[in-house]
């Protein structure tokens, strides 16, 4: 079965801090897509993890593990739609990603989960203990992992795409130039109640998609909570709700990728 791209678009932003990490992620979908289902605790591996769940695809955009690791993703729409199409969701590729002790881990199960499966293109995004991010780009026929050092935002559109990304990266860059960078200021780089919710907005709204729901992820030295807010309508986000895991006592050693 040929899986399409959905036209939407979701950005990521992140901040190390010296005990772990805060991650921020807005989904952008289609209107007409079902409802997810809310963060809850999982398995796979013997790893417990959280992720909300994706009811069309089975899979999910974003988790965070017992381990510490944090990873999300985000749709790669200037690959185009290889041949042979797709037939897998994306969203179950990060389920096979989850139970990663580290991104060396991590790396090794998204060479493998690429090779034996057909997704469609797509970034990987993601965040380890030892204060590192990783960028994997899938192309649909090939995998990339960017080794120069990651940045936030990373934001992706289907709509518009250059200037919609262009504009969104402004936007960062002048909250960032004016206030210390803090998970307060990316809460409010997400939430953008400073701007109208237009296809150019992080809080993003058009006649035929918007943002579904915001999700911050803060990892720390014992555990994570995950804090998950839907969007009704148009407007701001509603009452966020927590999830959360505790880390494993003891940490693998991180491994040199």
């Amino acid at each position: 079965m040929f899986l399409p791209p959905d036209p939407c678009m979701c950005t990521v932003s992140w901040k190390f801090r010296h005990d772990g990490h805060d991650l921020f992620f807005s989904r952008d979908e289609q209107r007409t897509r079902p409802a997810a289902e809310r963060p809850q605790r999982l398995e796979s591996g013997g790893v417990p993890f959280l992720a909300p769940r994706d009811p069309k695809g089975g899979g999910t955009w974003i988790f965070s593990n017992a381990h510490g690791v944090t990873a999300c993703l985000l749709n790669f729409y200037k690959a185009g739609i290889p041949a042979p199409p797709p037939t897998r969701s994306r969203g179950l590729l990060l389920r096979e990603l989850a139970p990663a002790a580290n991104l060396a881990d991590l790396d090794i199960r998204v060479q493998a989960a690429t090779a034996e499966s057909s997704y469609a293109p797509c970034y990987v995004v993601a965040l380890a203990p030892e204060t590192k991010a990783g960028l994997w780009i899938w192309t649909g026929r090939e995998l990339h992992r960017v080794r120069y050092p990651i940045r936030a935002p990373i934001s992706t559109s289907s709509y518009d795409g250059d200037r919609i990304l262009r504009k969104r990266g402004e936007e960062f860059d002048r909250l960032v130039a004016k206030h210390p960078l803090t998970p307060a200021l990316l809460r409010r780089y997400h939430e953008s109640p400073d701007r109208p919710a237009d296809a150019c907005s992080v809080r993003m709204s058009r006649p035929d998609a918007r943002s579904v729901s915001l999700t911050h992820v803060s990892a720390g030295p014992a555990n994570v909570v995950m804090s998950y807010a839907e969007r009704d309508g148009d407007d701001g986000f509603g009452t966020r709700c927590n999830t959360s895991l505790r880390l494993f006592s003891t940490k693998p050693a991180p491994l040199t990728i």
